[in-house]
């Protein structure tokens, strides 16, 4: 008999992340998610730079319990995905596979600073995206009309903002219940139906936080 497959943790957080995806509103589910993102993000971070200890390895055996917990008390899911993270650390036969395009993020430092932008596009009436880049912002926007085959324009912007894709990920999280769920294959999945000045004064907020 062959060696089991491991198991992909950052798949086990995408099927976490999913289920709360499609009850913003619904705390509990949120908190397993975060729960579940920072489990997986440390080890993966501890990964990069040095082998991950059986320490390491039992501590997460053990948040992976209370998060088993948490999903079992929930009392409505057919399937408990914590049981891939119980099987992950107990047996220690797990990878961490983080999508090339996710890596920046997952890896992010205090040091770290970026772009965050707002597009409007008259192809996507009463929407606005919210974008992140540390690199050159025109290029992003040119590869993105390329990419998916309509125009955008750059409605608001602001550089150097320190750790950019957390602050992404915070916006995004307060605003998932207006996200775009009905983008076709391939589309960029950013999109909110707010008014574009929402997510600017959001970055001018962080701007603002700053200086004090």
């Amino acid at each position: 008999m062959g060696k089991k497959m491991a198991v992909d943790l950052y798949r086990v957080y995408k099927q976490f992340y999913q289920r709360s995806y499609r009850y913003p509103e619904d705390q509990d589910l949120l908190e397993m998610t975060q729960l579940v993102h920072d489990l997986v993000q440390n080890l993966y971070i501890i990964k990069c730079t040095n082998a991950i200890s059986q320490d390491e390895i039992d501590s997460a055996f053990k948040q992976s319990r209370k998060i088993f917990e948490l999903e079992k008390s929930y009392g409505s899911f057919n399937t408990l995905f914590s049981r891939n993270l119980l099987a992950a650390f107990e047996t220690s036969n797990f990878e961490i596979n983080i999508p090339s395009h996710k890596i920046a993020s997952w890896l992010e430092k205090e040091n770290h600073l970026g772009t965050l932008y707002v597009l409007t596009a008259r192809s996507r009436p009463n929407q606005c995206k919210l974008g992140v880049t540390q690199g050159n912002l025109e290029e992003r926007i040119n590869k993105y009309i390329h990419r998916h085959g309509y125009i955008v324009d750059l409605y608001f912007y602001s550089c150097d903002i320190p750790t950019p894709f957390s602050h992404e990920q915070r916006i995004t999280k307060k605003y998932l219940r207006y996200k775009n769920s009905d983008n076709s294959d391939g589309d960029s999945n950013e999109w909110f139906f707010l008014e574009p000045d929402i997510l600017k004064q959001e970055i001018l907020n962080i701007q603002e936080n700053e200086r004090i």
